[in-house]
Parts: structure tokens; C-alpha cells; sequence
């Protein structure tokens, strides 16, 4: 679980992963940026959403993405703390990167 008040830091990308999306990876992010924001439907962004790996050390990588506007990625930045602003949306954004990351999977994207 994110510790509350814990910072988004875009820096932490999965190890062995390079910061820049591969060609797949980027098909899948437009995949995902087609969807509407999960909030509330609008035109979307791919936000990397983090993720729990061993040792307790957040990480991102390029195919756990989930959509949201603009302005629901800028706030959730704004409040610092996942885990919380998921809360407060009550959205679950690792299982919702789970199911797109397995909807590309199954088209033919990943």
C-alpha cells in the first residue's frame, strides 16, 4: 500500500525497462488514450499508474496505463497520493491497468 502523502515521482520506472515506450508499448497507449478519462469521459492521456515490486519500491512501467483527462491527471499529481485520490473515486487503477493491458493483449496490440 502507498504510503499517504507519498509523492508521484515519474522517474520510477521498472527496472530493466527504458524511459521511453517502446513501439508496442506506444500502440498501447494510444489504445488506452481512445478510451475516455475514467473519471469522467473525457479525452484522455495514458497515466502510469505505480505499482508495488519487491523490496517495498514503487515503480512504473510503460504498460500498466490507465485514462484520464487532463485535469484529473493534473489533480491527481496535485494531490501526491494514489492510493488516496483512487479512493476518493473509488477506482481501483491497478485492476483497471490489469484489464486494458489484457484487452491490447487479446486485439493484437501488445
Amino acid at each position: 500500500m502507498l504510503p499517504m502523502g507519498a509523492k508521484v515521482n515519474h522517474a520510477r520506472i521498472r527496472e530493466g525497462y527504458s524511459r521511453f515506450p517502446n513501439a508496442a508499448e506506444r500502440r498501447h497507449h494510444m489504445r488506452v488514450m481512445e478510451l475516455g478519462c475514467l473519471v469522467c469521459g473525457g479525452q484522455s492521456i495514458a497515466h502510469h499508474i505505480l505499482q508495488d515490486s519487491p523490496h517495498k519500491r514503487w515503480r512504473r512501467d510503460h504498460l500498466q496505463v490507465v485514462p484520464l483527462c487532463d485535469a484529473h491527471h493534473r489533480e491527481l499529481h496535485a494531490n501526491g497520493n494514489e492510493l488516496a485520490w483512487q479512493e476518493s473515486y473509488r477506482l481501483d487503477l491497478a485492476d483497471e491497468a490489469r484489464l486494458l493491458e489484457l484487452a491490447s493483449i487479446y486485439a493484437g496490440v501488445l
